[in-house]
C-alpha cells in the first residue's frame, strides 16, 4: 500500500480516498480539522500520523 499525505489548512476539509483492504475498491472520506492549526495527515498503510505545518 502507498503512502498517502494530505495538508489540511485550519477550518477546512478535504476528502481522502482511501480502500480498508487489497480487494474492496477505495471510498472517499471527508478529513475536517478544527485543531486551530495546519495539519498533515499521513497514512501509511495501517498507520494514520498528524502532525502540525
Amino acid at each position: 500500500m502507498a503512502i498517502q499525505t494530505l495538508n489540511i489548512k485550519d477550518q477546512a476539509t478535504q476528502a481522502m480516498k482511501l480502500s480498508p483492504a487489497p480487494f474492496i475498491p477505495a471510498m472517499s472520506f471527508p478529513i475536517s480539522n478544527e485543531t486551530g492549526l495546519d495539519i498533515k495527515v499521513t497514512i501509511d498503510g495501517k498507520n494514520i500520523r498528524i502532525q502540525k505545518q
